[in-house]
């Protein structure tokens, strides 16, 4: 994984811990990062493991499960609904896929008592956020050769002061001019087709880029 995956990863990552409780869709984070929703999910399931849903049920799941045990009288529906949930039914169902029992039985099973059991651990399951993502990166750096512990120092500071009364030009942010969409046949997708225009990138000086090979009959 290049610089720019990971960057773009990490960011992903970052974007669904902040807003994992909001109505948050493939679609939404695609146009964030001006890709294609196809590109994009095939980029998110080869680099976290899971598929977009499955990864954002996960986050939601861990965080409902935690409030269950914290806020032992709050209604379970409202958990599931506050950390994300569109309703009270896929909550269920992906607790009981998971846990194979119900809220209520789990809640009362481990309930935050003297004596209580303590929770299974999930951490084999889809609880995936921003720090076990990273370990992931880190792992994945560790296992390539060209990087070594050596190579990497100590974290150092330093404060730089810089004289801006003498004027400038402006920044022009070169990267807000390149779109990429994936392959090219994809190309050909009708959402992509009307959301290009309204990226930066589709203007006369901009790029667009396709990734990959393919062929069309």
């Amino acid at each position: 994984m290049n610089e720019k995956y990971m960057e773009r990863m990490l960011r992903i990552i970052t974007y669904i811990d902040e807003h994992y409780q909001e109505p948050i869709t493939l679609q939404a984070i695609a146009e964030r990062e001006y890709l294609s929703v196809p590109y994009l999910s095939k980029f998110f399931s080869e680099n976290i493991g899971l598929n977009f849903g499955s990864y954002l049920t996960s986050i939601r799941l861990k965080h409902t499960v935690e409030a269950l045990l914290r806020h032992s009288d709050a209604p379970i529906a409202d958990l599931a609904h506050h950390h994300g949930f569109p309703n009270a039914k896929s909550f269920y169902t992906a607790f009981k896929n998971r846990y194979r029992m119900t809220p209520k039985e789990y809640r009362e099973r481990y309930r935050p008592e003297a004596g209580a059991p303590s929770p299974p651990d999930s951490s084999n399951y889809l609880a995936f956020n921003q720090s076990s993502a990273l370990g992931m990166v880190s792992r994945y750096l560790q296992r390539d050769p060209s990087v070594r512990a050596s190579d990497i120092g100590a974290l150092r500071t330093a404060a730089i002061e810089v004289e801006v009364s003498d004027g400038g030009r402006p920044v022009r942010h070169t990267w807000k001019r390149l779109i990429t969409i994936g392959k090219a046949k994809e190309g050909l997708h009708a959402d992509v087709q009307e959301r290009a225009p309204l990226c930066p990138a589709a203007r006369p000086s901009g790029i667009c880029a396709f990734t990959g090979s393919s062929t069309t009959p």
